[in-house]
């Protein structure tokens, strides 16, 4: 008997409903992960309570759907047996009602499936469940925790090792000396610079020794900090100031501060410089920085080329060496500063000041007034150096022409670390180092003055006559403050 139009109505729907709806239950657990795997045992209680909700409802149906269809058709004869008109009016239905029995069989089958998977899902989470998302990173953290207090034991115990082989009779470190220790390895701020970065200088036209060198060494700093003040200088103040026996005026600024960060300032304060002192036909030129250079020896140049006056040497050379290699110089000076002595040669030689990267250009020789001139280090000496080798004074170590080292002790021919008392029982310990003067088994020696002192000695006379010789003449007629008296108070 082939199916009606409400037997096919009836069914639809009865076999769509069941996957439908256990899919969309699917998708809602798979929505909410965090609330299934907070609580085991609101989610067990929730699945026991839909299990048994799902066979309340198809106990009745499970029932219904265990029934033969085959039996109907008895069931049919007896019920026509009996109503004989109603037959033809229930063989309709009874043909719906076999098709909706076996579509009610189908879903009935499929939902129970539903409910055993379900079940059993659910019997496996709950026999191993799932820990909470944030028991991994409980557990990473146990871990780290581990690991720190376990380097920290051994550090502990390598301390302890060393303190037992190193530390022994040393006493524990005081609160005092900890705040040292830390205060110590607090980072430091710059290095100071070099004076020689530091310096500006203003020469006299013509080099001539002043008369009021004192008063000059001792007024400038205020002056030219008042110049700076006035042209809104924000640069330090403090400068130190110094006349050398050419009256070239040297200012120095402060360890942190290079020279060319007045340079904007140079003309101000050369102008009042001039204003100040009484210069006459011979002012200071414009202040410049001091040149951080070194000095090289050019030799063999003919004097009858070189001009006779010792200003016009370094305008002449500056224009040649310039042309020789392109490099400039920052001074030129005779080596033989005497005249007289120099005018008894053919050659002489001169000293330039360079600049440090400009050495190599030199080389061993250069070309000029069309002759090779041999270059060489220059090694600068005046009547106070004293040499570090032979002790006497006038000429540098590197000049020295003495073979051997004199001792500024003794004036035996070995090196100061070297001497000692013949005294076994010195009471300075002079039998085991160097002491001057440790008792008088060995007196010193001056090896300029033969003075019982050392030849380092800053009593020696003849040092102190060469210095007295170099340095400038001091005005001793010093206008004194005058005598004001003690401040009156107003009554």
């Amino acid at each position: 008997m082939s199916s009606t139009p409400l037997a096919s109505t009836g069914a639809g729907p009865a076999s769509a409903v069941g996957p439908a709806r256990s899919a969309s239950s699917r998708q809602d657990r798979r929505a909410d992960p965090i609330s299934r795997s907070s609580s085991s045992q609101s989610s067990h209680a929730s699945v026991s309570a839909e299990a048994d909700n799902v066979a309340n409802i198809l106990g009745p149906a499970a029932r219904l759907a265990s029934l033969d269809p085959a039996s109907f058709p008895t069931v049919y004869n007896a019920s026509a047996a009996t109503f004989p008109d109603s037959q033809l009016a229930m063989a309709p239905l009874l043909a719906q009602l076999i098709a909706m029995v076996n579509d009610l069989g189908a879903s009935v089958t499929f939902l129970t499936s539903q409910v055993e998977s379900l079940t059993s899902a659910h019997t496996e989470r709950t026999a191993t469940p799932s820990p909470p998302a944030t028991s991994n990173l409980e557990a990473s953290l146990k871990d780290l925790s581990s690991r720190v207090t376990a380097l920290s034991s051994h550090r502990a115990t390598q301390v302890a090792q060393v303190t037992r082989k190193g530390g022994k009779g040393k006493k524990s470190a005081t609160a005092a000396q900890v705040a040292a220790s830390s205060k110590s390895s607090v980072p430091k701020g710059p290095p100071p610079l070099p004076a020689a970065q530091r310096r500006f200088f203003a020469p006299r036209t013509s080099p001539t020794l002043p008369n009021n060198s004192f008063i000059m060494t001792a007024t400038l700093p205020d002056i030219m900090a008042a110049v700076l003040k006035e042209a809104n200088c924000s640069l330090p103040l403090s400068l130190t100031a110094s006349v050398n026996r050419n009256g070239a005026v040297t200012l120095t600024a402060n360890p942190y501060t290079p020279s060319s960060a007045y340079s904007p300032f140079f003309d101000a304060m050369t102008k009042k410089l001039n204003q100040s002192f009484l210069v006459g036909d011979n002012p200071f030129q414009v202040f410049r920085e001091a040149p951080t250079s070194v000095e090289l020896l050019i030799h063999n140049l003919p004097l009858s080329i070189l001009p006779h006056r010792p200003t016009d040497l370094f305008p002449s050379l500056l224009e040649s060496i310039s042309n020789a290699i392109d490099v400039p110089i920052f001074g030129a000076r005779f080596l033989l500063s005497d005249p007289v002595k120099r005018a008894e040669k053919r050659t002489t030689s001169v000293v330039v000041a360079v600049n440090p990267l400009h050495i190599s250009r030199f080389g061993e020789s250069i070309r000029l007034v069309s002759r090779a001139c041999t270059v060489a280090p220059a090694y600068s000496a005046s009547k106070s150096t004293q040499c570090r080798k032979c002790w006497r004074f006038g000429l540098s170590a590197p000049l020295c022409k003495e073979e051997a080292q004199a001792c500024p002790i003794c004036t035996v021919l070995h090196h100061r670390s070297a001497h000692r008392c013949a005294n076994q029982s010195c009471p300075k310990g002079g039998f085991e180092k160097w002491v001057v003067g440790c008792c008088n088994v060995s007196p010193p020696l001056c090896i300029n003055c033969g003075g019982q002192h050392a030849s380092f000695d800053g009593s020696c006379p003849i040092r102190r006559e060469i210095l007295s010789a170099l340095s400038p003449p001091r005005d001793q007629d010093i206008p004194d403050a005058p005598d004001v008296g003690p401040p009156q108070t107003t009554p």
